[in-house]
């Protein structure tokens, strides 16, 4: 195992007075040299990458210690982004999803090696706006859509949450959004409970997360709402314009969050508030492919191993012409980095399904900061 990265250099940054925000112990705004530098860094990327906001946070032992704004939420009007801005987080929903299935997991209620074909017998699927009546029914049509085989193979939950059900279950892995999706129909088969509704009352009710959606306040829902950063596409290679916001809330994609809310969830983790230890491990855990080789992704997190820091577990969002982010933990630092944007700019460049986050420029300049730091 990989030494800690030593956090002693980082801790100066912190001025003396701490400030409690939420369930999230925040450090108030400083100006010492590490951070400086990466605030200048961080604005850089955002005018190169053309993102009309953005909002980040960087967590230490457990703490927020850096988390601002940058750039606009509303061009038109003029707002402001600030570390409270809320955005839809795209793929970062894959996360929540699995913690959300893993305390399922450990509830007896499922089985991460059931058969998709079990679960969703009876299940209504969504397929280019038409309902789909059942597994076998869904399979026929995914055949000539996406030439996933599934009437001729046994797929299982781990499958779908591993990006292992292209082609011969577990033969190889391909990120593919649409079918890690179908998780949301497995659990609502199992629980008989909205996916939504699951979330808010297994993980952001209980953790207080106030400014995530979904919610279990339905006037805070509207309010978080309200107040998200608006999504903008690129046109004429520097203008932006509003695009569109997503719908509905998928185990793929579709929650609204703060960076400040991904932290206490992040915190929510590391302190196995929402699941043990053995849990995370199995989440965290790369899934081997039937020849013995691992794939760079695990239970609903990319897993990777970096000479620099050690293993990490990571996310992207892309949401085209929407929005884009990162969520990067160092556990070996005891780090995490967090960020949210209001176009795609941060993610579509990059290819990040490969499953190296350091194609992010985000990702490469925290990295760089945390070894400099040592």
């Amino acid at each position: 195992m990989k030494p800690r990265v030593s956090v002693q250099r980082l801790v100066v940054v912190l001025i003396g007075m701490l400030t409690v925000v939420g369930h999230v112990v925040l450090a108030q705004p400083d100006s010492t040299r590490p951070w400086q530098a990466l605030t200048g860094d961080l604005e850089q990327l955002r005018q190169e990458l053309a993102l009309p906001g953005m909002s980040v946070a960087v967590l230490l032992d457990q703490q927020v210690v850096y988390a601002r704004g940058f750039g606009l939420a509303d061009i038109d009007r003029e707002v402001a982004a600030t570390e409270s801005t809320p955005y839809h987080i795209a793929s970062l929903t894959k996360p929540f999803s699995a913690v959300l299935v893993m305390r399922l997991v450990e509830a007896g209620l499922l089985s991460l090696d059931s058969r998709m074909r079990d679960l969703c017998a009876e299940s209504v699927f969504i397929v280019n706006d038409e309902e789909v009546h059942g597994y076998d029914t869904l399979c026929e049509k995914l055949v000539g859509l996406i030439n996933h085989p599934c009437a001729e193979y046994d797929f299982t939950l781990r499958h779908h949450l591993s990006h292992t059900a292209r082609g011969v279950p577990g033969e190889r892995y391909r990120y593919t959004g649409w079918l890690f999706g179908l998780v949301t129909e497995a659990v609502e088969a199992v629980t008989r409970r909205d996916f939504a509704d699951l979330l808010a009352q297994e993980i952001t009710g209980p953790l207080g997360l106030s400014s995530t959606v979904p919610n279990l306040s339905a006037v805070r829902t509207q309010q978080v709402l309200d107040q998200r950063a608006l999504p903008y596409r690129i046109v004429g290679g520097n203008r932006h314009e509003f695009s569109r916001f997503p719908s509905h809330i998928r185990a793929s994609a579709g929650m609204v969050s703060t960076v400040l809310d991904l932290a206490r969830f992040d915190i929510a983790i590391d302190r196995n508030e929402l699941l043990t230890q053995a849990s995370s491990d199995t989440m965290w855990n790369p899934m081997t492919l039937n020849d013995g080789s691992i794939a760079p992704y695990g239970l609903g997190w990319y897993v990777q191993d970096l000479d620099a820091v050690g293993r990490v577990y990571w996310h992207a969002g892309w949401q085209p012409d929407m929005y884009s982010g990162l969520y990067l933990k160092v556990p070996t630092a005891g780090a995490t980095f967090l960020m949210l944007a209001n176009s795609d700019g941060a993610s579509a460049s990059f290819d990040l399904s490969l499953g190296d986050v350091r194609r992010s420029p985000f990702a490469q300049r925290f990295l760089e900061l945390l070894v400099e730091l040592r």
